[in-house]
């Protein structure tokens, strides 16, 4: 008796030649591929010193990330593009809350990341003037799966820089990809309740964070870079956009520890979730390479940088025909940001000197050293203090270096204050600072 069912003819000797050619071939095509893939310059020269270097070291080299240059990498510059959204579970599962380009110096590993105001009029192409975080849904209303393309051609050409690759998350996939890594640590500046923060039954809650450094899960930290009801200053969309970046930054010390790569398990469910979970036109040797370079770039010195009216006036508010609230350039067009953009990294070296800053009004315009002074800390300088001068006659500003050497802070002090020139310290000029300006008339 047959032990196969009626329906179904045993293999002729004929289908299971066939069958057995067909599994040799596949065989021959991998050994032949294995064989060149062995016989490659850089693989065998990994193979020859592999003790020499960590097992992710070996991968890198394994791959050819190290021989292959990132877009962007040339010009000495790397922006990318991070975006946040709800997903289909939220309520306008497509409108990005979170925007930030991130700028990358391969060469120096400095950083630097700008928040970009979710409420910033900017033209999209095909849709006309609109609120940026509009442009992903757009894109996604065209074609599923274009929306960070048509986002990121968008801030490009508002901002006119390139912007060589993005990445595109929603909340649901951060939660799983923070609790994989077991939570993050976050140092929480100031304590602040937020009595507003929605609810999953589409009501609100209370959330409340204390101040100082805790372990938070990915849930919480969700709440934590959501919330925008909360007290004590936290309750701005520019106060959030800071807490954005400082889990950013905590996130890509967590990922990018050795304790990670070593483990296969985690590994496997990172990539999973990373796959389900995100929009990215990042390879997989890109990600290797970014991972080189990230590793090596120092926290402490990464610029931040947040649009807000307030401390930082390039955009102001107003409202749309429609009466939506929009942030709009402060000089008509886009020229003063594009030129802070294009910028950024001379305030990381800036930063770095840490240099101390007076600055004195010599005009009769009340609050000019004040509103100079959030200015400049908001490119990262260091003021230390700032009041009126001996007159309020000054014709034109006046800088005087008494830094011996902070030449990136003095470029920096320049080009924000628009000066030709510095003066340089003469015997008799003494104060508490490496530099002090003196704001005159030139600079209402």
């Amino acid at each position: 008796m047959s032990l196969l069912p009626e329906t179904v003819s045993p293999p002729t000797p004929q289908a299971t030649t066939r069958g057995k050619f067909f599994l040799y071939l596949v065989l021959i095509l991998v050994l032949a591929g294995l064989t060149w893939w062995s016989r490659q310059p850089h693989v065998q020269a990994t193979l020859a010193d592999w003790e020499q270097h960590t097992v992710w070291e070996n991968i890198k080299r394994l791959t050819g990330a190290d021989d292959k240059l990132l877009t962007g990498e040339n010009d000495g510059r790397i922006n990318i593009m991070l975006l946040g959204m709800g997903g289909v579970k939220h309520d306008g599962p497509y409108l990005t809350d979170t925007i930030i380009l991130a700028s990358l110096n391969p060469t120096t590993s400095d950083l630097a990341l700008l928040s970009i105001p979710r409420d910033m009029a900017v033209s999209i192409p095909g849709n006309g003037v609109r609120k940026i975080n509009s442009a992903n849904a757009y894109g996604e209303a065209r074609e599923p799966g274009s929306g960070a393309k048509l986002a990121s051609e968008a801030l490009s050409s508002t901002l006119q820089v390139p912007i060589h690759y993005y990445f595109r998350i929603d909340f649901g996939g951060l939660v799983s990809l923070i609790d994989q890594l077991g939570g993050l640590k976050i140092n929480v500046d100031r304590a602040f309740v937020d009595n507003q923060y929605p609810s999953n039954d589409s009501l609100v809650q209370t959330i409340s964070f204390a101040a100082g450094e805790q372990l938070m899960s990915g849930e919480r930290v969700l709440e934590y870079v959501r919330s925008r009801h909360g007290s004590a200053g936290e309750g701005s969309d520019f106060a959030r956009a800071r807490r954005q970046q400082k889990v950013l930054i905590a996130f890509k010390e967590k990922l990018l520890r050795l304790s990670t790569f070593l483990n296969p398990s985690l590994l496997v469910k990172l990539y999973s979730t990373l796959e389900q979970n995100i929009e990215t036109n990042v390879e997989t040797w890109e990600m290797l390479k970014f991972a080189k370079i990230l590793k090596k770039v120092n926290t402490d010195y990464v610029v931040h940088q947040v649009l807000d009216p307030e401390t930082n006036p390039l955009l102001v508010e107003t409202r749309g025909a429609d009466g939506a609230y929009l942030l709009v350039p402060r000089t008509g067009d886009y020229n003063e940001l594009q030129e802070f953009v294009q910028n950024l990294f001379q305030f990381s070296a800036a930063s770095q000197e840490q240099a101390t800053i007076m600055i004195a009004n010599g005009t009769a315009v009340p609050g000019l050293a004040e509103s100079t002074a959030r200015e400049l800390t908001s490119r990262g300088l260091k003021v230390s203090s700032f009041g009126n001068a001996d007159n309020k006659n000054y014709p034109t500003t006046l800088l005087h270096d008494l830094s011996a050497g902070k030449t990136a802070t003095r470029e920096a002090i320049m080009s924000i204050l628009k000066l030709s020139e510095a003066l340089t310290t003469s015997p008799n000029f003494d104060a508490p600072a490496d530099f002090v300006i003196i704001l005159g008339q030139d600079s209402i």
